[in-house]
């Protein structure tokens, strides 16, 4: 997440794992437990940094082209194309759920989306990414992740019509069996 400032810097947020933005007031007794960092707003507000793991991360820029430069494009991004997914897929032997989790090619697909989208298109996470390309998978995996970033009606309509193996686990998430 990128907050442009009043300054002209850029404040970017990554909440990982744990982390969340928590709106309250200067008013406020404490800050809420396992804030990690207070913003004071114009308003009188504050935004909590909150993340009990201590796995977020905070940093203060003056220009984004560094991490841009990092990063590929989002998954709903126009420039994220059936083109570029599947070039992307070209020779890379990697499995393909570490392929889709590598953040210079599709930028804030995390494990959780990762894991929907392959579960979704009936690819197991282990293939070798190549394959996909080989015998034309790659449509159903570059539909999924899109889809799964657009809502949950979505997931929940496809999670009814799948046929792939597969256990629903906690908080509701699809995942394929382990040790299969």
């Amino acid at each position: 997440m990128i907050v442009h400032l009043g300054s002209g810097n850029k404040l970017i947020l990554h909440l990982k794992m744990t982390g969340s933005l928590i709106l309250g007031n200067k008013t406020d007794a404490e800050p809420p437990q396992y804030a990690r960092a207070i913003i004071h707003l114009d308003d009188g507000q504050n935004v909590y940094f909150r993340d009990p793991r201590k796995f977020g991360v905070m940093k203060l820029v003056a220009d984004t082209k560094e991490i841009d430069a990092k990063l590929g494009p989002e998954p709903l991004a126009e420039d994220f194309t059936m083109q570029y997914f599947s070039d992307g897929l070209g020779k890379r032997t990697a499995p393909v759920k570490a392929f889709i989790l590598e953040q210079k090619f599709i930028a804030g697909v995390g494990n959780m989306y990762a894991d929907e989208a392959l579960f979704a298109a009936g690819i197991d996470p282990r293939r070798p990414a190549d394959s996909l390309k080989k015998n034309g998978n790659q449509k159903a995996l570059y539909c999924n992740p899109r889809s799964d970033c657009r809502g949950h009606q979505i997931r929940r309509r496809q999670r009814g019509n799948l046929l792939s193996p597969g256990r629903l686990g906690r908080h509701g998430a699809r995942a394929f069996q382990r040790g299969t």
